[in-house]
């Protein structure tokens, strides 16, 4: 009997012959809607391909049965299962999903952050296993006995009671079909199967080490949909506990894909593991100089199966040690020997590595001779998962590797890391900061690589909730510490891109003092208690007690931060290196000898670089080049010439008028080494007038003046005036603001701005007033944008009579000085919108607040929100106040929690509209308005499309910045269409006094007012463009107040008009195009809109699922709804002539068709879902 079933694509082909291929052709509609072909009875119907060893009807859960399950905080509340205990946990687990992702499950948002997605996880807060995509890479996370603030020490962790693995298939293609398989079986081996539609399964298995326990967690189980009380694998879900990702259940997705069978099973299947000969997954030799013996260094894995394996270590053919453990040192007396081979043997076969002790150099030497208490050289072999401390101390500090292997590079001294901006290196505890006397210091040798990855790239920092970074290097290449209290010091020189470096960072404990070293020179300090930015901290900081861990290469969360570039060399002093006596004389410096010491081993161009990049024309910078020993001379473009060294440094200042790109020379045995530099020179020009606007204020004779200015491109000290005619009316002292003057009668205004290099007029006059700015005065917004502004504006003026303007700026490329239907507005093409100021909080308003808006939306082109006005996040509650549907029109908002809430009505594309919200907190309740007519209520917590909200929310406090056209972030939801004018009033607009009666609602005024204003056709169009035979639509027409009549042909004849408006029902009987005839005072017109008639698409039924249930065979399709088809089986596929039966779909099209059956006794059937004759 065949195991599986396969699904036909929906194509055409000839009669089928008596043959096993399944192959039909769609016949006359009503015989063959062919839906699927299924063989196997008693096995798994399904489109999933089942990639484990287990029957489908003893999994505990089955989506096929429970559909898609979400058990959010409550065990089983969806998907069924039970409690699952200690003795159920030693069965083991195995999870089977099939799926198909896309794009946005595979690609990361922010190009810093690993993307994390559920696929399907059993678990809470402190134990759990999942399913996920990481970057598109199928992974399996999980928490063993462990608490919410555990985490895998990568993706590639196989050491409980935190492990993360992933599949070795790599990152999956969008829209492609794929199973995914995970079983674990409580032992020690978990086992991984991905396999594409029509592919075969990629297997990886995976020996877990630890001690394997409760992985269930609180027993909910969840398909897709991620929260933190259902986390999984993933940890952070206690507030205090920010990971970031790709582990905290915070910065994880929802899938966003299809998936099309999900199972789990309490039961494991994975191939038994097959002894293999054991792996060496570090060796290496470090020199004892002072004992005159070798360090032993080795870590041993026994293979694939468990198995005794023994060690033996010689030099040659003499025996140096047999360890005892697969994994320690030893130090050894080696008679002075340098290489070392060692032996790993058990039953299956013997695996052998050989490791050399490092040649001594200048820069070792002078190491040394300071003792350092911890000194990795990252002289490791390639691939290698141990990272040697080669210090002489009592018992070394030896690291462990963070993702993918960093060893095998070169740096000029000898071997390097180089770490890929994703891994690291973890090692134990070096030393507690606060349990030294005189401080601490950390010595390294860098390059940086461009391309940061976190804010703050580690080079060396301390796990724990007091350990610190002591050195990283952010986006600006200053050094940072922030030792004392977590504040960032920063230093005030900085390293440059794929530039090599010798750094120091000094904790000076007597003195409370950190100092930073580049190439030996003191780069800044934090004794003034500031920042090079400005930015301040206590100098007078404690050094806190840390016992964590120690880590390189990336950041305290073992996420984030990671260094991306070459380490050649880390080490760790248990004394202040610049001050090696503590009486604050400097001169006995130890760090300029180290560096020297690098600097001797160095060759080549290292380094080449402005003290500015960026200066005003003629000012003086100082070009500096750092060379290597081997360089003699060093020369630099346009005229400079040659360039005297000094212990590898040339440096010269230079003042260019314009912008110049310089190019050094460095000259040595191996001939011409070059570099350039930019040096940006700022021109002085005259003033550049940004914005000026005058708006018009309650008191009879005064105005606003709002003006914004710039310097011009250098920085040119400039004087403003602004006049009306003859008179000056303000002599502004910044650049940027505004004034309220008194202008008597005046209407146009001048504004003069001058500096040494020119003079630039900027004129201005004051908006017309109309009947609808009346309106909106009267009502007292709190601000009011009338995007009145000229072409290329940088500054959208708040036009309302407050206390200080709402001012706005643009963000991307809004293009001002556009006609709208009343006076001007902007144009929006999703390219940006206007950012304000915080206009007010919507958690802080008694009785509320009314957003009025004059908007014209662009034809849809998809299904996104288009934001009218938002709100910034300051607490993370800033939301989306009014926007509108791309598709529908439909207008929308997410004030209260950030839930949707949408109108009943529709908002037509390209048409002017007067658009009104209401926010009532004194009721809990949205109203939407459209012109002048109610639209729509949040009251029912219900929206259009059926989904819900809890109608009593509640509006959150929050103080972020006003945006128009745009999202919170000022990246998504943007508008596309024009906006005229924008109005927000701290008052309910639909009831002004707040006493529940809206008869006295300024809507209704304020869209007549607005309407008056308007002129010819705003709106034609249909609610529908095509209809069913005997369907019917609505005609929707609106006209400015100069039309007069309004007529419709094919026998409809004048249409009544209502402020107006008009809606008429349309019931074609064909397609049929209808003209549209207005006449006003320009004479009469035409335009015609049509509605098109159109036959249904038949709906082809199709299988979605399949399963046994008992003695039942169970398919679930869709189809047509509220019809019944009929259910055919077949033995040979040359006929469906066995009647099973019928099956009918209800409402919304799903249906299924219970077959018995006798699983093991039935014989292999097809069966099919068609039309009934």
């Amino acid at each position: 009997m065949p195991a599986a079933f396969r699904r036909s694509a929906t194509r055409s082909y000839p009669d089928p012959p008596n043959t096993s291929h399944f192959m039909y052709r769609t016949h006359h509609p009503r015989s063959l809607r062919l839906a699927i072909l299924a063989a196997g009875l008693g096995a798994s119907f399904t489109d999933a391909a089942i990639l484990v060893g287990l029957d489908p009807s003893t999994a505990l859960y089955d989506s096929n049965v429970k559909g898609i399950a979400n058990d959010g905080g409550t065990a089983g509340s969806q998907s069924g299962i039970p409690v699952l205990g200690d003795p159920e946990h030693l069965n083991g687990l195995t999870f089977n999903i099939a799926f198909t992702p896309n794009a946005a499950d595979l690609d990361r948002a922010v190009p810093a952050d690993a993307r994390t997605v559920l696929l399907i996880e059993i678990g809470g807060t402190t134990n759990g296993f999942g399913l996920y995509l990481i970057d598109g890479v199928p992974t399996v996370i999980s928490k063993q006995g462990s608490t919410d603030a555990t985490l895998p020490a990568s993706l590639n962790d196989t050491s409980l009671n935190a492990i993360a693995v992933q599949s070795p298939i790599g990152k999956l293609n969008a829209g492609t079909a794929y199973s995914f398989s995970a079983s674990w079986n409580h032992l020690g081996t978990l086992e991984l199967k991905v396999q594409p539609d029509g592919g075969s399964p990629v297997v990886s298995s995976h020996a877990i080490s630890g001690t394997p326990g409760n992985w269930s967690g609180n027993d909910t189980l969840s398909v897709k949909t991620l929260s933190a009380a259902n986390a999984g694998g993933l940890s952070g879900n206690n507030a205090p506990n920010v990971f970031g990702p790709p582990f905290d259940v915070h910065n994880a997705f929802n899938f966003a894909g299809a998936v099309s069978r999900a199972l789990f099973w309490n039961a494991s299947s994975v191939t038994p593991p097959v002894a293999t000969a054991p792996v060496v997954l570090g060796f290496e030799a470090t020199s004892l100089p002072s004992t005159g013996k070798v360090r032993l260094h080795w870590r041993v894995t026994e293979g694939g199966a468990p198995a005794a394996t023994s060690l033996v270590i010689k030099s040659g053919e003499t025996v140096i040690h047999t360890p005892s453990t697969l994994e320690n040192f030893a130090d050894v007396d080696a008679s002075g020997a340098t290489t070392f081979t060692l032996s790993a043997t058990n039953v299956t076969g013997t695996t052998t590595n050989s490791s050399s002790v490092a040649v001594e150099t200048p820069f070792s030497t002078e190491v040394r001779a300071d003792a350092p208490v911890a000194w990795f050289r990252f002289n490791d072999q390639a691939g290698s998962s141990l990272i040697a401390d080669s210090a002489e101390n009592p018992a070394p500090h030896n690291g462990r590797l963070y993702g993918q292997p960093v060893s095998g590079s070169t740096g000029f001294v000898d071997g390097a890391g180089l770490f890929d901006g994703g891994s690291g290196i973890i090692s134990n505890t070096i030393l507690d900061p606060a349990n030294l006397t005189s401080g601490f210091t950390v010595e390294a040798v860098i390059r940086r690589a461009p391309g940061i990855i976190g804010g703050n790239p580690v080079v060396l920092a301390q796990r724990g909730s007091t350990g610190r970074l002591f050195l990283t290097s952010p986006a600006d290449g200053k050094l940072l510490s922030d030792v004392g209290a977590g504040e960032a010091k920063h230093s005030d020189g900085k390293l440059h891109d794929n530039q090599w470096a010798h750094v120091a960072v000094v904790v000076d404990r007597l003195h409370t003092e950190v100092r930073w070293y580049i190439d030996g020179v003191l780069a800044g300090s934090s004794a003034d208690g500031l920042n090079p930015d400005g930015t301040t901290f206590n100098p007078n900081f404690t050094v806190e007690s840390a016992t964590g861990e120690w880590i390189i290469g990336l950041g305290k969360a073992l996420t984030g931060n990671y260094w991306n570039g070459h380490i050649d060399e880390i080490a760790v002093y248990d004394r202040v290196l610049d001050d090696p006596n503590g009486d604050a004389d400097r001169a006995d410096s130890r760090i300029p000898s180290h560096r020297n010491a690098w600097w001797s081993e160095t060759a080549g161009l290292l380094d080449f670089s402005a003290s500015n990049t960026t200066v005003n024309s003629g000012e003086p910078v100082q070009l500096i080049a750092k060379v290597g020993a081997d360089i003699t001379a060093v020369t630099i473009d346009h005229g400079v010439g040659p360039v005297s060294l000094e212990n590898g440094t040339a440096s010269i200042t230079v003042s260019p008028a314009v912008t110049t790109t310089y190019k050094v020379t460095a000259t040595g045995p191996g001939g011409d080494i070059t570099s350039t530099i930019t040096v940006t020179a700022l021109q002085y020009q005259a003033p550049i007038v940004k914005g000026f606007a005058v708006t018009k204020l309650g008191t009879p004779g005064q105005v606003r003046l709002h003006w914004k200015v710039s310097e011009g491109e250098a920085a040119n000290p400039t004087t403003l005036s602004i006049k009306a005619g003859a008179t000056e009316l303000h002599v502004p002292t910044a650049l940027q603001g505004y004034a309220d003057v008194d202008s008597g009668a005046a209407s146009e205004f001048i504004l003069t701005a001058v500096n040494a290099t020119g003079t630039t007029d900027a004129n201005t006059a004051l908006d017309a007033e109309n009947n609808f700015s009346a309106a909106v005065r009267a009502d007292a917004p709190v601000a009011w944008f009338r995007f009145n502004e000229p072409a290329g504006t940088e500054l959208f003026v708040d036009s309302a009579d407050n206390g200080a303007p709402h001012n706005g700026r643009p963000t991307g490329t809004p293009v001002s000085g556009v006609a709208g239907v009343v006076d001007g507005a902007i144009s929006l093409d999703a390219n940006g919108g206007v950012v304000t100021d915080l206009i007010l909080n919507p958690g802080q308003l008694d009785p509320g607040f009314t957003i009025e808006s004059v908007v014209r939306r662009d034809a849809a082109i998809n299904t996104l929100n288009r934001a009218i006005v938002s709100q910034s996040d300051s607490n993370g509650t800033g939301r989306v106040l009014l926007a509108v549907a791309d598709d529908t029109g439909k207008p929308r908002t997410y004030l209260g929690q950030g839930v949707r809430k949408d109108a009943d009505a529709n908002l037509a594309a390209e048409t002017w509209a007067l658009l009104v919200v209401v926010v009532d907190a004194l009721n809990t309740e949205i109203r939407w308005y459209l012109d002048g007519e109610l639209i729509g209520s949040s009251k029912d917590g219900t929206n259009p499309d059926g989904s819900t909200f809890d109608p009593n929310f509640i509006f959150e406090a929050s103080e972020g910045a006003w945006n128009i056209g745009v999202q919170k972030t000022l990246t998504a939801d943007l508008w596309r269409g024009e906006i005229d004018d924008v109005v927000i009033y701290n008052s309910l607009l639909d009831d002004p006094d707040a006493d529940g009666d809206k008869t006295d609602s300024r809507i209704a005024a304020h869209r007549a007012a607005w309407w008056s204003e308007t002129s010819g056709v705003i709106q034609l169009s249909t609610a529908a463009a095509s209809v069913n035979p005997g369907g019917s639509t609505d005609l929707t027409i609106k006209v400015g107040p100069d039309i007069t009549s309004v007529s419709v042909d094919h026998g409809i004849g004048n249409v009544p008009l209502v402020n107006g408006n008009a809606v008429i029902p349309l019931n074609p009987s064909a397609t049929t195009t209808y003209a549209v005839t207005f006449t006003g005072p320009g004479g009469t017109f035409t335009q015609t809109v049509t509605v098109n008639v159109v036959q249904p698409p038949a709906i082809v039924p199709a299988i979605v699922s399949s399963s046994v249930q008992g003695g039942d065979f169970i398919l679930n399709f869709t189809g047509a709804p509220s019809t019944t088809y009929a259910v055919r089986g077949s033995t040979t596929l040359a006929s469906f002539s066995e009647d099973l039966g019928t099956a009918t779909t209800d409402s919304s099209g799903a249906g299924s068709a219970t077959i018995p059956v006798t699983p093991g006794t039935t014989a292999a059937r097809f069966f099919r879902i068609e039309d009934l004759p």
